[in-house]
């Protein structure tokens, strides 16, 4: 794996996709993974 996550926005918030190990340590990096949500979209694949 090369650890890569995708950033999107829509303005209002934010959506990390990727890896969740990486996501997950990004958004701890970033101090945001109390604001996260998981949207379950493991489905999608």
């Amino acid at each position: 794996m090369d650890n890569k996550i995708r950033l999107i926005s829509d303005g209002d918030g934010l959506a990390a996709i990727g890896n969740p190990t990486d996501v997950k340590r990004f958004l701890t990096s970033e101090g945001l993974l109390p604001f996260s949500k998981d949207l379950g979209l493991q489905r999608l694949g």
